[in-house]
């Protein structure tokens, strides 16, 4: 593995990786913490800046709870996820039978219904919801959204093929099972899916991270079938997608968001009136110039932009997470790696003195710059 330089205050990890064609390269994985300020919406760098998160942290049980953070060490993420770890909080934190919370990122709306404790009921034919409970809050956790697992004594486990962790789905031979007439319902739902069946296996509504072996993610695993073990163990199978590698939910996946951009978020009635009293957010998260400068054996320097790809809001904590990412093949033969971070305050600064000490052949200074930076006019440089 070559030598990794880390010039950066943020935590970083370079390692090596196979895809699916046995192609080998190098992913470097950075994660940047920022301070939220939920009234004004600023972000400010952490003083402290913690670790990188090496392994899955749940909110419960390890594989029996929904997922709080997951692994940054992901070899390659093809789409930005976004994720949000919150509580939904009914309109001036008044008890109600439901409510509807949502976010925004960017152009894309997603909204989802909160209910109370709620029941599904055995009609002569089939199984109705009931009328909920009022509720003045609840946590945004895929516990509380469609899903289930049964353990049915003397059987095989019995699980959601969508969510292993949630309530109230109840497949038929649980149901020829049960005895009594009320069983719990889902508490969370999507606006435009609602859930209307008792014995439907649906996706579950939710902001947090999906579950690694949910429909809808694990499809993109690949087959681990007898082939795969007689012919490529311990490889990937060669039907991986790297779209697996995509943690958030299905419908909190994005294109990648450009270099120096800002990403804007409004998040609603996922903080209490008695904080916020018109429970709205809004933040813009800045795309940072991160990047990475790599020396190849034939002594070359090639620069690279480092690319977010995933968005963490935790508001119990009031902090946002950004994990930055880039990957290396093999074959550009690189000796010597270094982690780079330009302020934004700096950029232009950091453009003026490129602009003097790379162009002139009896400087001895260099100043690496990402391609992103690159391609932004130099100050003072003439249209033409």
């Amino acid at each position: 593995m070559q030598n990794f330089i880390n010039l950066t205050p943020f935590p970083a990890l370079q390692f090596e990786s196979l895809d699916q064609q046995d192609h080998g390269f190098t992913s470097v994985v950075a994660r940047l913490s920022y301070d939220l300020d939920i009234h004004s919406g600023t972000l400010r760098l952490c003083k402290e800046q913690g670790e990188l998160v090496e392994q899955d942290e749940y909110f419960g049980e390890t594989g029996r709870s929904s997922t709080r953070f997951e692994s940054d060490l992901a070899p390659y993420k093809p789409r930005l996820d976004v994720v949000i770890n919150a509580t939904a909080w009914a309109p001036q934190d008044n008890a109600v039978k439901s409510f509807t919370a949502g976010i925004r990122i960017g152009e894309a709306t997603r909204l989802i219904r909160i209910f109370g404790a709620r029941e599904w009921r055995k009609m002569i034919a089939s199984w109705q919801l009931g009328e909920a409970k009022p509720i003045a809050s609840l946590d945004l956790r895929y516990e509380y959204a469609v899903g289930g697992f049964y353990q049915p004594a003397g059987a095989e486990p019995i699980a959601s093929p969508a969510n292993t962790v949630g309530m109230g789905w109840y497949p038929r031979a649980i149901l020829k099972q049960t005895k009594v007439q009320r069983l719990p319902a889902p508490q969370i739902e999507w606006v435009t899916h609602p859930v209307e069946n008792i014995d439907r296996a649906i996706a579950p509504a939710g902001f947090g991270f999906y579950g690694r072996g949910w429909q809808g993610r694990i499809e993109h695993a690949g087959s681990y079938d007898q082939a795969w073990q007689r012919d490529r163990h311990p490889l990937l199978p060669q039907d991986f997608s790297f779209d697996y590698w995509n943690g958030a939910h299905p419908w909190l996946q994005f294109p990648l968001p450009e270099p120096l951009k800002r990403l804007p978020v409004s998040l609603r009635y996922l903080v209490a009136a008695s904080e916020v009293a018109d429970q709205q957010i809004h933040l813009s998260v800045p795309v940072e110039s991160l990047f990475i400068f790599l020396t190849t054996e034939q002594g070359a320097g090639v620069a690279q932009d480092m690319r977010l790809d995933t968005l963490v809001i935790d508001l119990p904590t009031r902090k946002i997470h950004c994990s930055y990412r880039t990957v290396v093949s093999e074959l550009m033969s690189p000796v010597m790696t270094e982690l780079r971070f330009i302020a934004e305050e700096e950029r232009q600064q950091q453009q003026m003195l490129a602009a003097r000490l790379n162009g002139d052949p009896h400087s001895s200074g260099f100043v690496p710059l990402p391609p992103s930076l690159l391609k932004q006019r130099q100050p003072g440089e003439a249209d033409g």
